[in-house]
């Protein structure tokens, strides 16, 4: 298992495109065998929406409440709480919960500002939105949880020659370029992506048809590298908000960690671990930085 402080290299990540590239097209080539009996959830109920749920609203942003405030004390050190550019970071941190139910929901095509004034419709996020959902999004199994801890990796002397993806405990319907913006904020540093996410996606994208001709299928009409990049943007929203409020628990020192499976409820446990986590930890200034600053590059606020 890599170090989940430092961040994966380009070696390390080229490895994961691949992987996760071939992991992709094997479940939307699953999700088109099985549109002529029903779909995924007719034969899997299993595997229908369970966190992002309507009765499960409260508990969700309860969930999330401590590592907002922690991600947003840390940044307190950089942006002034009455700067302009602090507003729009606590904006964005503090709608990780509606961002993240309107891609779940398949309404990802709107703005943030659209996300935070409609909430999204999580009656039945399996059926619900259904066209819309199949028309923003390229559908595939996704992980979930893509992150380094999730990754084993072979090595061959000191480089790594393979990677097989672990824990799938959340695995849901959901638009392939959630599963890559959370890998890329969640795993690497803002130098790696500075010089590498566009080959990387490039491995990504050659990958995946590579894998949809071995098995048969022909990705969808509008899949090219350019509208990756285009979906992969559009996904920060997702991934730099979850992952804003995931770092100060990914970077944690060994010493501080937390058992979640130990602690009395899981919104205690994040409590403990933000609050262990953020007392002069330099790598975990730099790179809520980094991303915010991604954030405010990226448009993320037009």
């Amino acid at each position: 298992m890599a170090n989940r402080l430092t961040g994966l290299d380009f070696e390390h990540c080229q490895l994961v495109m691949s992987e996760l590239a071939k992991y992709h097209a094997l479940g939307y080539a699953y999700l088109k065998s099985l549109k002529s009996c029903g779909g995924i959830f007719q034969k899997f109920p299993f595997l229908k929406e369970s966190f992002f749920t309507s009765a499960n609203r409260k508990t969700i942003t309860d969930l999330y409440e401590s590592p907002q405030k922690s991600a947003l004390s840390v940044l307190e050190r950089t942006y002034p709480t009455d700067s302009p550019e602090y507003a729009k970071l606590q904006k964005l941190i503090s709608a990780i919960v509606p961002i993240s139910c309107h891609f779940v929901a398949g309404s990802s095509d709107l703005n943030l500002d659209e996300m935070l004034k409609s909430p999204a419709n999580l009656t039945d996020v399996n059926t619900a939105n259904r066209e819309r959902k199949e028309k923003n999004q390229w559908l595939v199994l996704a992980h979930g949880d893509c992150w380094v801890n999730n990754f084993l990796f072979q090595y061959c002397g000191n480089k790594p020659s393979g990677v097989k993806l672990i824990d799938l405990q959340i695995v849901r319907e959901i638009c392939l370029t959630t599963d890559l913006t959370y890998f890329f904020y969640m795993s690497t540093t803002a130098e790696l992506r500075a010089a590498h996410l566009n080959t990387l996606l490039g491995t990504y994208f050659d990958t995946f048809k590579t894998a949809c001709g071995t098995l048969k299928v022909e990705p969808w009409a509008d899949f090219t590298l350019e509208n990756l990049k285009l979906k992969f943007r559009k996904a920060l929203l997702f991934g730099l908000s979850i992952s804003m409020c995931a770092m100060p628990l990914i970077l944690l020192p060994k010493d501080a960690a937390v058992d979640l499976d130990k602690e009395s409820t899981r919104e205690n446990a994040f409590g403990s671990a933000f609050t262990a986590g953020l007392e002069g930890n330099a790598e975990l200034e730099n790179r809520l930085v980094a991303m915010s600053k991604e954030c405010f590059a990226n448009g993320l606020f037009d």
